[in-house]
């Protein structure tokens, strides 16, 4: 794909008209670098909220309120901040963040479903299972099976 890329941008470039029917190509995933996994909000409370949230998900232990500890706001400061800045609830962006890290490792590793799950941060493989096919529409195996049928893995 990247040397067809390569050679229509060549045409491109020699006068050549650009082609009727495009060809789109899907990402198989998104790497998340360190230099840009931040989040990008003008809450100063949601963003400590956010960044704690981010760096400590994988801990099973973390709850509401060590978020709330970690902003030094009360809890009821840090529900509002949350329902007018952001998408979703304080356990469901950690559920979220946790369902992505676990998809990662579907995707990237050959792992038993076990270790995904600690690694996310699920207290065990039961629980993982349920949160996630809640989430996604599927058991983690069915995922990992699409994600290795489609050339995720």
């Amino acid at each position: 794909q990247g040397y067809e890329a390569a050679s229509l941008l060549g045409q491109l470039m020699d006068g050549v008209a650009s082609p009727v029917h495009l060809s789109r190509v899907a990402p198989l995933r998104v790497v998340v670098r360190e230099s840009t996994d931040f989040f990008a909000v003008h809450d100063e409370c949601l963003r400590t909220a956010l960044d704690f949230l981010r760096d400590h998900f994988r801990d099973p232990t973390v709850r509401v309120a060590d978020v709330v500890k970690a902003c030094g706001v009360s809890r009821r400061h840090l529900y509002t901040t949350f329902e007018q800045h952001w998408t979703s609830s304080i356990g469901h962006t950690l559920t979220e963040l946790r369902i992505a890290e676990a998809k990662r490792l579907l995707a990237t590793t050959s792992e038993k479903h076990y270790s995904v799950a600690l690694r996310s941060g699920f207290t065990n493989e039961s629980h993982f299972s349920r949160a996630f096919a809640k989430h996604v529409g599927v058991t983690p195996g069915a995922w990992r099976s699409d994600a290795t049928e489609d050339g995720r893995h």
